[in-house]
């Protein structure tokens, strides 16, 4: 039976070739809603290692779990999430993708925080705008080493911020098809010990995923974290969850494990360890 790994200190410090699983938003299908304990707990359940999960600001500054912009696809109520005060929030019910409306309120980000302190892994999303805020909760639930920060925008920014912070805050920053963004993150983990890097990839001929930046980041000890969620645009080359369950597993998330990646980011928990517990044993 493998070991939950709950903290950023083990991440770093495993050496494995069985990838970890990163669940997208928990497990969310018909009547479970995304981002909501019900979803969460059911992915814990089914295997998760990584619980991620979006931040969402309301017009008061509070946080909410939600990828946003707007309510209309995740809640009963309509309009911009920032236009809407934490207490409107509150009387608020989460969506389902099958379209009910059950009577589970918006999970709050304390809340999540309080819930899954010590359990998991958790990776926080969307709150590119509010880092240092985000932040903030987390050290007031002493969790620094257990909650991952990242964001595809502002890398300079970011960088600069966690220089003023000693680096403390753990950090990843997402490669998005950008050359420049690899180059400058390479560059800047000489200074800032960056625990993963989320890499982005249109095609698998990029040099984004090209087994040279794969070892350049090994060698620094930092973590290749790769999205395989099925989307209108390409997250990872094509080795997605689609072409996993319905064609080939080898040339989905077989691929990615071939090619290095130790942290597969997806919306199909249970299959993905499945296939992993085929490929590695339970134990692997």
């Amino acid at each position: 039976m493998r070991q939950m790994i709950a903290s950023i200190a083990a991440l770093r410090a495993r050496h494995t070739n069985r990838p970890l699983i990163a669940s997208h938003k928990g497990r969310n299908s018909g009547l479970v809603a995304e981002s909501t304990h019900r979803a969460f707990q059911l992915a814990l359940r089914e295997g998760a290692d990584i619980l991620e999960t979006d931040v969402s600001r309301s017009k008061d500054g509070e946080m909410i779990l939600m990828h946003g912009p707007n309510l209309d696809r995740y809640t009963d109520h309509t309009g911009p999430i920032c236009e809407k005060t934490i207490f409107e929030l509150r009387r608020m019910h989460s969506r389902a993708c099958n379209g009910c409306t059950p009577d589970v309120q918006l999970l709050e980000l304390d809340d999540f925080l309080a819930a899954y302190k010590g359990r998991c892994l958790i990776n926080l999303d969307r709150c590119f705008d509010f880092i240092p805020e985000t932040y903030e909760k987390i050290r007031a639930h002493r969790m620094e080493d257990q909650v991952l920060l990242k964001s595809s925008r502002n890398l300079e920014a970011i960088f600069d911020w966690l220089m003023t912070k000693n680096g403390e805050p753990q950090f990843m920053p997402i490669v998005d098809n950008n050359e420049d963004h690899l180059r400058f993150v390479l560059e800047t983990a000489r200074y800032y010990a960056y625990p993963a890097v989320e890499l982005v990839f249109a095609e698998d001929t990029h040099p984004m995923i090209s087994p040279d930046t794969v070892d350049r980041f090994h060698a620094l000890g930092i973590k290749i974290w790769v999205n395989s969620l099925t989307l209108h645009f390409p997250l990872c080359g094509g080795h997605d969850d689609i072409r996993s369950l319905f064609d080939d597993p080898d040339q989905g998330w077989g691929w990615l494990c071939e090619r290095g990646v130790d942290v597969i980011q997806t919306d199909f928990v249970r299959e993905a360890q499945e296939y992993l517990d085929r490929r590695y044993g339970r134990e692997g």
